[in-house]
């Protein structure tokens, strides 16, 4: 008895809404997401108008690096998909590779030669280490930073010019590591 009463009780209050959504010539409802213009709409109803040829390249895009040479950029991404470094080609605007990791914060470099790239490990207290060639990463490393149970959380990360250090801002413990 309590259940049906529960329902039809519902059902009142939620009818009034209903029928004030579906009435004809009312708003239609806008949800986040790229609009038939070209602009993408925020879930906060704002709207971004991107300038220039957009590239997608995945749900969340923390940081790009521009490779030595020029011609390419390495994005990493730390959102609700595989964490990855997508490699774009920035002469023909198009992804050359994509290499995924298990875990990636902020924090992406190429070394001063360009023959290595480096991304943050994140929460796995490491640093991912690529050889890095036309475009294609191979040579996958892990170079431990820290015992995972002492956090720090590599985030920012910069190569010295002789290539042969890397410095790491720490998201926690108010710390850079060499």
């Amino acid at each position: 008895m309590k259940l049906r009463v529960i329902l039809t009780l519902a059902l009142f209050l939620t009818g009034p809404l209903a029928a004030q959504t579906s009435k004809p010539g009312a708003r239609p409802e806008l949800l986040p997401g790229v609009r038939p213009d070209g602009s993408v709409l925020l879930p906060n109803q704002w709207s971004l108008r991107p300038v220039g040829r957009q590239i997608p390249v995945g749900d969340f895009p923390v940081q790009i690096a521009l490779h030595p040479g020029g011609q390419y950029a390495g994005v990493l991404h730390a959102g609700y998909g595989q964490h990855e470094v997508v490699v774009l080609d920035i002469r023909s605007a198009s992804i050359v590779s994509r290499v995924s990791v298990p875990e990636a914060f902020y924090g992406i470099a190429f070394s001063p030669d360009g023959s290595r790239l480096f991304c943050s490990g994140a929460g796995d207290e490491l640093v991912h280490s690529f050889s890095f060639s036309g475009g294609y990463l191979a040579d996958h490393r892990e170079l431990r930073v820290r015992a995972e149970t002492e956090r720090g959380v590599p985030s920012g990360l910069a190569v010295a010019p002789d290539g042969m250090t890397l410095w790491l801002a720490n998201l926690w413990g108010h710390r850079v590591t060499r």
